[in-house]
């Protein structure tokens, strides 16, 4: 569980400096996209493609309750519309998008974790994290 906490943790250390930084919006929404794509193609090879869309979709449903605007961003069928999700959270405030981003990654890790256990799903995604 330590090692989920410290993927947490990346994640919104890399945002909040981002932040820091001066980011708009629209590049946190760049660092939330590029984690989530190169989460899906971790696990294309693995869970297949519809595998990752059932997560993306799902992870983007569980966040919807507290960021309602996120909803239209898991509308496209049968793929992980990264530029939907990037309008979205580009249209908050960089706090917001920051927010509601990490939400969506954090689910679908979650979610994964929940399907193949936590140390699976660390080895995996490793390299996601190390390269926010």
């Amino acid at each position: 569980m330590a090692q989920a906490n410290d993927n947490r943790q990346l994640l919104r250390t890399a945002l909040a400096l981002k932040i820091e930084q001066g980011a708009d919006a629209a590049e946190v929404a760049a660092v939330v996209t590029r984690a989530l794509g190169a989460m899906a193609a971790k696990l294309s090879p693995i869970v297949g493609k519809a595998g990752v869309v059932a997560l993306y979709k799902r992870s983007i449903h569980l966040a919807s309750p507290a960021y309602p605007w996120l909803s239209s961003s898991g509308d496209a069928r049968d793929e992980i519309d990264l530029a939907a999700l990037g309008s979205s959270l580009a249209g908050q405030g960089a706090a917001g998008a920051a927010e509601a981003g990490a939400a969506v990654v954090e689910t679908f890790r979650d979610l994964l974790g929940s399907l193949v256990g936590i140390d699976l799903t660390h080895r995996l995604l490793h390299s996601v994290w190390t390269d926010l």
